[in-house]
């Protein structure tokens, strides 16, 4: 689990020609990428998010593509790391930080649930690793990801070995 997210950060720092950690900061400050960023500069000086929440639906048309169409939250957690942090690129570098690692977790929740509902540390395990390589883990590092689908298929003879 943690070496996955070190390695997402090890690469996403290496896609610039020096590695760069700024990287990270970036890719969550684009507005293609995460646009919940962008969006919460704007709000993140003001003396209260209540404005904002009670404006939200109206507002909504005027934010960048994410957050038009998605619930004020993760525009609040930005916020959050503004207000947290005196220079934005510090907040970016560290709220895609934490998100990173808190998407880590989902790895051994997989795990425990599959264990609760299996009782098989051996599926348990299967399951956290196919989890692991199919999803997303590490959501703000999307330059890394490893489908192994087949794998997984294989594993439970929906596919064949030579199948693909």
């Amino acid at each position: 689990m943690v070496s996955t997210f070190l390695m997402q950060v090890i690469v996403v720092g290496m896609s610039a020609p020096v590695y760069d950690l700024g990287r990270i900061a970036e890719i969550v400050n684009d507005k293609m990428t995460i646009s919940y960023f962008r969006d919460a500069t704007m709000w993140s000086a003001q003396p209260s998010v209540q404005p904002f929440l009670e404006s939200y639906h109206r507002l909504s048309s005027e934010l960048t593509f994410h957050s038009q169409e998605k619930p004020p939250g993760p525009i609040l957690y930005y916020v959050l790391f503004l207000r947290m942090l005196s220079k934005p690129g510090d907040a970016a570098l560290l709220g895609g930080l934490v998100i990173g690692l808190l998407s880590t977790l989902s790895v051994p929740a997989t795990y425990l649930l599959a264990k609760l509902f299996t009782r098989d540390t051996t599926a348990a395990l299967f399951a956290a690793a196919c989890f692991q390589r199919l999803s997303r883990v590490g959501a703000l590092l999307p330059h890394v990801r490893s489908d192994l689908p087949g794998a997984c298929l294989r594993h439970d003879g929906l596919l064949g070995a030579g199948d693909t």
